[in-house]
């Protein structure tokens, strides 16, 4: 109930800022919680999981606004294998949100407004320690930014992670041939 409260309240307040804005919605994946760990469930088996999980994205897809929703795919651990939780639940809500666009995604590049955002379920850890918090995610975003420059690619301007249980924002700048690029990654905690 707590964790509900908290995110409608998040939703609330991110319609409330949007206004009349379009919202695009991602989930940075593990969907479902799967069976590998289900000592921890308050409900067991697959079906529940699936329908509830469907269930939380009614309150975003229900609203005008958001016409675009991003499923970043799970592990295995959490998905019952093969993006099964997904795309289940994809088909779930494209069956009550026809027109929606609505995808399901091992690792997706999006560009909103001019903004290139990066976004897959898997990024770095958070840190074992206080004062090294954030040198992975730093190391991390520094490593995706070089091997996109090395590429070719400008690097996006928001590269969005999951999968770690607590909330990292990195901001990093990189001179690259005489320029200078800068991205901010952001890890971000699930609510379960």
């Amino acid at each position: 109930l707590e964790l509900w409260q908290i995110y409608e309240e998040g939703l609330n307040k991110t319609f409330e800022l949007s206004g009349k804005d379009e919202v695009i919605a991602f989930d940075l994946g593990d969907i479902t919680h799967g069976d590998k760990y289900d000592e921890d469930l308050l409900e067991g088996g697959i079906a529940p999981q699936i329908i509830a999980s469907a269930e939380t994205f009614y309150p975003i897809l229900d609203r005008t606004q958001c016409k675009i929703l991003r499923i970043a795919e799970g592990t295995s651990a959490h998905n019952f294998g093969e993006q099964a939780s997904e795309n289940l639940i994809k088909y779930i809500l494209k069956q009550r949100y026809p027109k929606k666009d609505i995808d399901v995604v091992g690792h997706g590049l999006m560009n909103i407004a001019g903004i290139r955002v990066d976004y897959k379920h898997r990024g770095p850890q958070p840190g074992n320690l206080i004062w090294t918090r954030g040198n992975t995610a730093r190391s991390y975003l520094r490593n995706y930014m070089m091997t996109e420059l090395s590429l070719g690619n400008k690097p996006a301007d928001l590269v969005l992670r999951g999968h770690f249980h607590e909330y990292v924002k990195e901001v990093f700048t990189l001179t690259w041939n005489g320029i200078d690029y800068e991205s901010t990654l952001i890890v971000m905690p699930p609510l379960c």
